[in-house]
């Protein structure tokens, strides 16, 4: 019984080790990493985006405008967009907003406009 409760008792302060390092973890940079951290943004209001379509086939997308950057603060930055049907991805696409509020972003591939039911946008400090 004795090495059982020792067991137990290591197995427990153990867990709480773990749990405790797990806890403390911070992340002090803007790039990507393991845990939570304030990332600085240069837009916080928000975008709009319009679809562009092929001329011969209007029920394809080929490319997306995005309004309403902030500018001078996102100037250089790149802007990633990504269309999705529910999960799954359709098609994505970069472009660098240089200045003016707006940048015309080209699809990886014609995207069918009526799967289209999701458009993110992300904008991402410049290279």
């Amino acid at each position: 019984m004795k090495r059982v409760l020792t067991s137990l008792l290591f197995a427990t302060l153990g867990g709480a080790l773990v749990f405790g390092a797990a806890a403390n973890l911070q992340v002090t940079s803007q790039d990507l990493g393991s845990g939570s951290d304030p990332v600085g943004s240069c837009d916080t209001d928000g975008v709009t985006t319009t679809f562009n379509f092929v001329a011969d086939d209007p029920s394809l997308v080929e490319s997306i405008d995005v309004d309403g950057i902030d500018t001078p603060e996102c100037d250089g930055d790149v802007v990633h967009v990504a269309v999705y049907d529910d999960d799954t991805s359709l098609a994505s696409g970069n472009g660098t907003h240089a200045s003016g509020g707006s940048v015309t972003v080209s699809l990886s591939s014609n995207a069918s406009a009526n799967l289209i039911d999701e458009v993110v946008v992300t904008i991402v400090d410049g290279p």
